[in-house]
């Protein structure tokens, strides 16, 4: 079921913020925003999905380079969103 692999891939993104790495606090911030987000739309569904597409789309690039297992999370995140009409 794609919100069960959403589920799956948000909890691997967050294992990943809290693992030891070059994140910077912000980033971490960010991030840890994002999949909040994305975690509330699951439950309320109102949320602004075109805004919150774009953040995760500037993300993955902008983590591509410095920081790929995270790009990689991002964009599985994506495709499931896409997958799910998000």
């Amino acid at each position: 079921m794609p919100i069960d692999k959403l589920r799956a891939q948000l909890q691997q993104l967050r294992r990943q913020l809290a693992s030891p790495s070059r994140l910077d606090d912000e980033t971490r911030e960010i991030l840890t925003g994002m999949a909040d987000e994305i975690e509330e739309h699951l439950e309320a569904s109102e949320s602004d999905t075109a805004s919150m597409r774009d953040r995760l789309e500037q993300a993955i690039y902008r983590f591509e380079a410095d920081h790929p297992h995270i790009a990689r999370i991002l964009g599985e995140i994506g495709d499931t969103l896409a997958k799910l009409g998000i």
